[in-house]
């Protein structure tokens, strides 16, 4: 009797390790994370620029689509008709997103290892002051890791964002959860266009 009462008791116990372990190991992620780390369709989008690296757009990345339901949106964010003018993912593209001053974008993807950076497109308002923040935070139960970039500048004109690093963390799965945030930090409105990850490790 009291052997059967010890080995129901450390059969509780274990189903109660091995759910807090399971509970650690996989995050919490968004629908569109969840079902992200698939097939790429990539494109040479900053070729121009003197970039040869392929890159695919995150979910709604392009704003064609005016469905803001992939991000978390503060501060007024909308969908405009104005894209960036090189129109790199398609001759017919036409919409960005306008960011009014405080206004923040975020969305959360999920990147394989060796998908270790990102770029997109920015119109500054041309007004003193004005600044666009880009914020990644990539997370996996072993860690995680933020990294911040800002852009300016006095012409109102688009211009492609800075290579921003997306650290490696893995999992044993090798995918990794990138929380994106773009915020307006200064004056002015910006506009956003063509959030596109770099598929394969930079060198």
């Amino acid at each position: 009797m009291h052997s059967s009462r010890l080995a129901r008791r450390v059969t509780a116990v274990a189903a109660a390790l091995l759910g807090a372990l399971a509970a650690v190991v996989v995050p919490t992620v968004s629908a569109q994370a969840a079902d992200a780390c698939t097939t790429r369709t990539t494109t040479q989008a900053f070729a121009s620029f003197g970039d040869t690296n392929n890159y695919f757009a995150i979910g709604g990345g392009t704003f064609e689509s005016g469905d803001l339901s992939y991000f978390g949106l503060t501060g007024g964010p909308s969908v405009v008709t104005e894209n960036e003018p090189w129109r790199v993912l398609g001759s017919t593209h036409a919409r960005s997103l306008a960011l009014p001053a405080g206004a923040t974008l975020t969305a959360t993807f999920c990147v394989q290892v060796g998908e270790d950076s990102m770029r997109l497109f920015a119109k500054s308002p041309g007004v003193s002051g004005g600044s666009l923040t880009t914020k990644t935070t990539v997370s996996t139960a072993y860690g995680s890791a933020l990294t911040s970039t800002t852009m300016g500048g006095a012409a109102r004109a688009w211009t492609p964002s800075p290579r921003i690093p997306l650290v490696n963390v893995s999992g044993p799965d090798g995918k990794q959860y990138v929380t994106l945030s773009i915020t307006n930090t200064g004056t002015g409105t910006w506009l956003v266009d063509d959030i596109l990850v770099d598929p394969w490790k930079t060198l």
